[in-house]
């Protein structure tokens, strides 16, 4: 094992990552320059204390503690220092009139959405509130209205916008993906909504000539594909596996390559951009007979990747694999022993220098776990079988990268993502070889396009590769039980994970008398950590309404299960619950759901209708869901409720309401209009009653504990049921004493039996 100074870039890593992660949890303030001073002081303390106790050996670990300290600062600086920035754009754009016309450059072309066309843009002028214009540099989130003549845009056309700039709204649900964040991370923080109409194009552009080019050559061997009747699917999987994009790939083609575990094949990346690096070598092989030719070999396959990395957008996955591969090669070119661990270290410290907000994307972080994996576990994997017959050194490597890879990923994958495919090790057997093979056929196939050639029958082998990729795929995630799925993971349970990974590390391939240790603590704390959850989940009693737009949907959580209120509209799109609601019951540990009906009324959960109110009852809390009009005719007394829930666009009079109903808290769905809600908030706020808008604030939440004197009352119960059921089997025990029961047929005599029937009846 080397010594822990030959990893200098890991050295010099780790305190810059920790810096830049502890300033994005929020750790730091990030509206001061505190950070930034303390770099340069750090920084300065470092080599003064360097210079002035170098030769002091007692001492000799506190320039190397000041300088780690001085990394970590330059993280939090770099953070701190592009939130600043944006932070001076977002004060710009919140000056603007709120209708104003704007000069904006397309960064990419649009892409087809549900009800229109989706692209991302930077504001490059903006006028204030005084009509004065000021050139900026802010990206935002364009969405087209239904608008088909946005697709003849591409990346640099200058275009005028007529609209409003609005905020990206945050999640409306409890525990939803948080797309408002999701954007902040690509520093998009604003969004423009754009009817027909109100754009048009200047004729000019200003286009980054590196992205423009880049772009115009991905459409040029598009365009080639296509030339050679590539269509369909084939051309959606021809286009994410060689060129990376995956904007013409179904909804029902990405489910099916993420269930059986193959979505890496469809990102181009370190597989890709390794196969290229193979390639250029295999093509290179006669510039090996001196030191000058391999020199030039090196640098024509560093050409070779770059020009793929360029060809494929310079998407910053692209970028990753390549920048690994680069360093890789230059250490061969200065003839050193290249270290894994330094590279990955290298590369990820001069990506994230770049761009410290890089680390928060899903594919940074997967990306550079799955090398880690392979690169500490992969040997001592490939060496547990011995490999003397060739079909099974041609399979083994093959799965020991698979299995190296995957546990390096699967415990921020199952976070993430909430499933696990089981076939993985079987998918990768198939579709990494089809993937070469894939890659090989399309250049032989751009050559020949190159070379003017487009007969039909040239892509023939091209679109049978492809044809069984994803025939392999298929057929892979339709077996039984290829997902296991929901598995919920919370932040603290995947870091004891990759606790227990490194314990492993240690153990099974350092041979470290501390791997025993750590893995032993990790799987302690993980025993604890999911013994609190169980524990939370069997606690939790909660009312949720949910903000799902024109619908009315309450879920009454108890333990594990939920009772469902919703209106049947909503059962005619699943989509709705699933990115809405579903998030939120994994979370909570929800897996029996039962829809409200008007039969299915429990122990503790029942419900009625009165006077027109839908009432609820469920454990200790009265909930009225006001769904029609009120009769509050021969209504003499109000029933006391803990919530009120207004749904639909009946106008229900709040004096009505109250004459009929007693309650502290009022909630409207979702599905209320806008009118309706200023009505009951000024109601509420002149009674003092606690007013919630689904439609304006999101869901609301009502968490409670059940009391103990219903907890007492419960246990008495069931002891009361426990002693008749002892009763009934001493009675049991005591009839087949008097009755003996036959030896070899176990059954009591007919006679024995009739006569102690008479008996009984007598």
């Amino acid at each position: 094992m080397k010594s822990y100074h030959s990893y200098t870039p890991v050295r010099v890593a780790i305190p810059y990552v920790t810096g830049i992660v502890l300033a994005h949890t929020g750790i730091i303030d990030s509206e001061n320059l505190a950070t930034l001073v303390w770099s340069v002081v750090l920084f300065l303390a470092f080599f003064i204390a360097g210079f002035l106790m170098g030769s002091n050996y007692a001492v000799r670990w506190f320039p190397g503690f000041v300088g780690c300290l001085a990394l970590a600062a330059l993280g939090m600086a770099g953070v701190q220092a592009v939130n600043i920035a944006e932070g001076r754009k977002d004060e710009m754009v919140r000056k603007a009139p709120e209708e104003c016309i704007l000069i904006c450059r397309m960064e990419e072309r649009p892409v087809a959405k549900t009800s229109a066309y989706s692209s991302v843009a930077t504001i490059v002028a903006l006028p204030d509130s005084s009509g004065r214009w000021h050139k900026t540099h802010i990206r935002v989130l364009l969405y087209f209205k239904s608008d088909s003549l946005s697709q003849n845009l591409s990346h640099g056309d200058l275009i005028l916008i007529s609209g409003r700039i609005q905020d990206v709204a945050g999640p409306k649900n409890p525990n939803m993906f948080n797309y408002r964040k999701y954007l902040k991370n690509r520093r998009i923080r604003w969004q423009l909504f754009i009817d027909p109409g109100n754009w048009e194009t200047t004729g000019f552009r200003d286009a980054n000539p590196v992205k423009f080019w880049s772009a115009w050559c991905r459409e040029q061997f598009l365009e080639m594909l296509k030339a050679f009747r590539l269509e369909g699917d084939d051309l959606a999987l021809a286009s994410a596996l060689l060129l990376g994009d995956k904007d013409l790939l179904e909804k029902d083609v990405k489910q099916e390559f993420s269930h059986a575990g193959a979505m890496h094949v469809l990102c181009v990346s370190g597989l890709h951009v390794g196969i290229m690096f193979v390639i250029a070598g295999k093509l290179l092989f006669f510039l090996q007979r001196n030191r000058k030719s391999r020199l030039v070999r090196q640098i024509l396959i560093l050409a070779w990747i770059w020009a793929y990395a360029f060809i494929t957008g310079l998407t910053p996955s692209v970028i990753r694999a390549s920048l690994m591969f680069s360093l890789l090669a230059a250490g061969r070119m200065m003839k050193r022993k290249t270290e894994n661990f330094n590279i990955l270290a290298g590369s990820a410290f001069i990506q994230l220098c770049m761009d410290p907000y890089e680390i928060t994307q899903v594919g940074f972080q997967l990306s550079y776990l799955a090398v880690l994996g392979i690169f500490a576990f992969y040997q001592r994997l490939n060496g547990l079988i011995r490999k003397q017959v060739w079909p099974v050194s041609l399979i083994w490597p093959v799965l020991a990268v698979s299995m190296a890879a995957q546990a390096s990923t699967f415990p921020l994958a199952g976070f993430y993502f909430n499933i696990f495919p089981v076939y993985f090790l079987v998918t990768n057997l198939a579709v990494v070889p089809l993937s070469g093979i894939i890659i090989y056929l399309a250049l032989t196939l751009f050559a020949a396009g190159a070379a003017g050639l487009s007969h039909d029958w040239l892509s023939l082998p091209l679109k049978l590769a492809i044809r069984l990729l994803h025939g392999s795929v298929h057929t892979i995630q339709s077996w039984p039980n290829a997902v296991i799925e929901p598995i919920i993971l919370q932040p603290v349970q995947v870091m004891i994970l990759y606790l227990l990974l490194i314990g492993a590390f240690l153990l099974l391939v350092r041979s470290s008398k501390y791997g025993m240790f750590w893995v032993g603590i990790s799987l302690i704390l993980l025993s604890v950590t999911n013994a609190a959850r169980k524990a939370a989940i069997l606690q939790r009693t909660e009312i949720t309404v949910y903000h799902v737009p024109g619908h009315t949907t309450v879920d009454f959580i108890h333990h594990k299960r939920a009772f469902f209120f919703s209106d049947s509209l909503l059962s005619e799109n699943p989509q709705k619950v699933l990115f809405n609601i579903v998030p939120h019951r994994l979370k909570s540990g929800v897996n029996d759901i039962s829809l409200i009906v008007d039969d299915n009324s429990t122990g503790n959960y029942y419900q009625k209708t009165y006077s027109g109110i839908h009432l609820i009852y469920f454990h200790q809390k009265t909930i009225a869901i006001i769904k029609h009009d009120l009769r509050i005719a021969g209504i003499d007394k109000r029933m006391k409720t803990d919530l009120v829930i207004l749904t639909g666009n009946r106008k229900v009079e709040p004096d009505n309401l109250e004459a009929i109903l007693e309650f502290d808290n009022l909630v409207t769905d979702s599905s209320v209009p806008p009118w309706l809600n200023a009505n009951y908030r000024n109601f509420c706020l002149e009674k003092g009653i606690r007013f919630h808008s689904v439609r304006e604030n999101g869901a609301f939440v009502l968490k409670w504990k059940i009391k103990q004197e219903t907890r007492n009352k419960k246990q008495e119960t069931r002891n009361k049921k426990q002693e008749t059921r002892n009763k009934k089997q001493e009675t049991a025990l005591s009839m087949n004493h008097q009755f003996p029961i036959h030896p070899l047929t176990c059954s009591f005599h007919r006679s024995e039996v009739n006569s102690a029937r008479k008996s009984r009846d007598v």
